[in-house]
């Protein structure tokens, strides 16, 4: 009988063994499916760290293109004002010169009568005298007049200049306010980006 009660009590024991075994073999399987699934997690996050990470260096060269770009056109519009306010001052002293502007037509015509008139006429010399003065304030008002109507074509000219420079200005003056949005836009995924992950590569933010 102490025979069969030790075989009893041992196959107990064995019984117990082998449930402790599949118990812990469950508990095994549980925890290493635990740890695959913490890994695949790992593994997905550190994949898109490295995308957030690939994705601001992109932003960040974007931006600082385009920060350079907005600091060039803001030197092009500053000198195109410049040139604007020198070609205003152009036009305005071309303007006032260019009044005594007078009819060339006519003043050319008048010329030719005089001397047509004192080379085949019979006059006396008084009245060659009183035709030579008139002549001569002739020819000066011509040779004023033709001088201004110079300068009225240069005043248009510099005014079609003008004209050119605002519309060039006025462009450039749209670049910038574009370019600067893009600029921005690209500087707010940069922060973005860092936030998301942590901090994490801020030196290829910054």
């Amino acid at each position: 009988m102490p025979e069969v009660n030790d075989d009893m009590q041992l196959r107990q024991k064995i019984d117990e063994l082998q449930r402790s075994v599949k118990t812990l073999q469950l508990e095994s399987n549980k925890l290493y499916g635990e740890r695959t699934a913490i890994e695949k997690s790992q593994n997905a996050l550190r994949q898109e760290l490295r995308k957030l990470i690939s994705q601001s260096k992109h932003a960040r060269k974007e931006r600082d293109e385009l920060t350079a770009k907005v600091k060039e056109e803001k030197t092009k519009r500053s000198e195109l004002s410049s040139q604007i306010k020198d070609k205003i001052t152009t036009v305005t002293s071309l303007g006032k010169e260019s009044r005594s502007a007078g009819n060339l037509s006519y003043l050319k015509r008048a010329i030719n009568t005089i001397n047509t008139k004192i080379e085949t006429e019979v006059i006396s010399f008084e009245k060659e005298r009183a035709l030579m003065k008139q002549l001569h304030v002739i020819e000066k008002e011509y040779a004023e007049a033709k001088k201004a109507a110079g300068l009225l074509q240069e005043k248009k000219e510099s005014s079609a200049e003008l004209s050119t420079l605002k519309k060039t200005a006025d462009s450039v003056h749209g670049n910038i306010q574009e370019t600067a949005k893009l600029s921005q836009e690209k500087h707010e995924l940069v922060v973005a980006a860092s936030k998301s992950t942590g901090g994490a590569g801020v030196a290829f933010f910054y």
